[in-house]
């Protein structure tokens, strides 16, 4: 008995009541055994279409496209961005800033942008309308300026990679896609918080674009995102969500993506970057954000969602508790390795086909951080009740 006093224990205090070595062994492994299945499904039929992926390049220099972005108090970060969007080699754009009632300078500094640049148009909000969250606002009157059917998103504190960023998002365009999405990375610095955050950038990206390719997409990155204007002022897509932080990129692509009507683009030259948070409140508060739109997915892309984290919390869960009793260490190492080696060289290829540079020798270290970051920011999202934009 004492060599199940832990778990035994712990099963006590879930209820479970008393159990045998043989009952708990046998109800242990089951268990792992169908976290870890789940786990390389996902790994090996919907991870890994990123990685034969064959992406052709045929930029389009000459359609029509609308850049809109929604900026508040964003000056110094529209100092670098104009110029960048300016000497795009694009031969048929419009950037439309909208100005959120920015306190910073930044409506001067776009003035005098407009002078030498005849494709920017500023659109500035003196007060907030009722009902709407400031930056839906923002980017719906953006978007009804726009005099292109095609829209490209981005931030205000984004780059392009490269001058040809437009003409590959446009070139990826046919009479069937509404919606592209593309790639948003983040610059790597020194510390633990950056290396978590380069990681859970590339493992994102895994999931939605694996998921586009396996004809389920279910959201995009607002910081690299495209779609067809009339996808969101026919049918009203803003409709229902016009109050809530977030949402803008991935409830847009929940409710009208299909396997048909989707495209991805990931080539180097196609990705924006971004600098990254840099604190943990910062960090902290940027992820409860983005994650507290996900109880309004679609039950489809919920249930997928639900049981690819569910799982990956739970193989972790069934590990522990194997460890803690005395000779499972073999079964325990078997699993793990498997699983571990499994992610990692999808991880590789991956980071290998975005040149991301992610240190991919880390991810067994921070894909057991990933566990803890996904049960405290997951039930932090559901509880939290007011979240801001800026």
């Amino acid at each position: 008995m004492a060599k199940l006093e832990i778990p035994s224990l712990l099963f006590l205090f879930l209820g479970i009541g008393t159990v045998n070595n043989s009952l708990l062994d046998f109800f242990l492994t089951c268990t792992l055994t169908g976290f870890g299945g789940l786990q390389l499904f996902f790994i090996f039929f919907v991870f890994s279409r990123l990685i034969f992926f064959r992406e052709q390049i045929n930029p389009n220099h000459f359609g029509k496209i609308s850049v809109v972005i929604a900026a508040r108090n964003e000056y110094e970060n529209l100092k670098k961005l104009i110029p960048a969007l300016k000497a795009q080699s694009h031969q048929n754009f419009e950037v439309i800033i909208v100005d959120d009632r920015s306190e910073d300078g930044s409506l001067a500094l776009l003035n005098s942008f407009k002078k030498k640049f005849d494709a920017l148009k500023i659109i500035r909000v003196e007060e907030l309308k009722e009902s709407w969250n400031p930056k839906k606002h923002a980017l719906h009157l953006g978007i009804k300026k726009a005099s292109s059917d095609i829209i490209l998103l981005t931030d205000a504190d984004c780059l392009p990679v490269s001058n040809d960023w437009i003409s590959i998002i446009n070139g990826k365009y046919g009479t069937e896609t509404s919606l592209v999405l593309g790639v948003g990375v983040y610059q790597k610095k020194p510390g633990l918080l950056n290396l978590f955050i380069q990681f859970e950038t590339l493992y994102t990206a895994l999931q939605y674009l694996g998921f586009a390719l396996a004809g389920k997409p279910y959201m995009g990155v607002g910081r690299n995102l495209s779609y067809r204007k009339s996808i969101i002022l026919d049918s009203g897509l803003f409709n229902g969500i016009q109050n809530i932080t977030g949402g803008d990129d991935d409830l847009i692509v929940n409710k009208v993506g299909n396997k048909r009507n989707v495209r991805i683009v990931i080539n180097k030259e196609s990705q924006t970057i971004s600098a990254p948070p840099e604190t943990f409140f910062e960090w902290y508060n940027q992820k409860i954000r983005h994650l507290s739109v996900g109880v309004k997915y679609n039950l489809e892309n919920k249930v997928f969602l639900g049981t690819l984290n569910f799982s990956h919390i739970g193989f972790y869960f069934c590990i522990l508790i194997l460890s803690l009793l005395n000779n499972h260490w073999l079964i325990v190492s078997v699993f793990y390795l498997f699983r571990i080696l499994a992610l990692t060289l999808i991880i590789y290829f991956t980071n290998k086909k975005l040149k991301a540079g992610f240190p991919v020798m880390a991810t067994p270290f921070v894909d057991i951080l990933y566990v803890f970051y996904y049960v405290v920011i997951g039930f932090a999202s559901i509880s939290t009740k007011k979240i801001l934009w800026k």
